[in-house]
């Protein structure tokens, strides 16, 4: 199937998304970073059930992230990092089967990390640094044998003990 590709990173682009992108049912990669695009991420996001990969990565867009990303079962690259993004990590994020590469950091994101998160058995990039997230590193990390990177330095609030599992993470860098 034939993938649609809007690329319109690194220009002065300002408004909020629009909702009109719903309609794209073969969109497969949504590139609109280094914009300044603000707002919330509509909900009808999750109605583009053919992205593959999306990059909103340093603009203004605020608000939580919409779980109808549980639904994007083709995501396999999020870049949302550099933005005002607050909320929890929805645990939608966590379903999605072919999820590689989620970068998070950089916003006002809080609560917790996923205990969810090892079901993400692809992942090799996760970046979560600078944000508010708070209480342990959950021990699930350590089913994520893929990962190759990842960062959750600068989030003042996590804490606890270090997981022992983290030491199946044998491809790290």
């Amino acid at each position: 199937t034939q993938h649609i590709e809007i690329t319109l990173n690194t220009n002065e682009i300002e408004g909020t998304i629009p909702d009109m992108f719903a309609g794209l049912t073969k969109l497969g990669y949504l590139y609109l970073s280094g914009n300044r695009l603000h707002g919330t991420i509509p909900p009808s996001f999750g109605s583009l059930i053919s992205l593959t990969h999306v990059q909103l990565y340093i603009n203004q867009l605020s608000g939580s992230i919409p779980s109808s990303i549980g639904a994007l079962t083709n995501l396999v690259y999020v870049h949302m990092g550099q933005n005002e993004l607050n909320g929890t990590i929805p645990h939608a994020i966590t379903t999605l089967p072919k999820l590689t590469s989620l970068l998070l950091h950089g916003n006002y994101l809080s609560g917790t990390i996923p205990s969810s998160i090892g079901s993400l058995s692809l992942l090799k990039t996760l970046t979560l640094q600078y944000n508010q997230l708070s209480g342990s590193i959950p021990s699930s990390i350590g089913s994520c044998t893929a990962l190759s990177d990842l960062e959750l330095n600068n989030n003042i609030n996590l804490e606890g003990d270090f997981p022992t599992e983290i030491t199946n993470l044998v491809n790290l860098e």
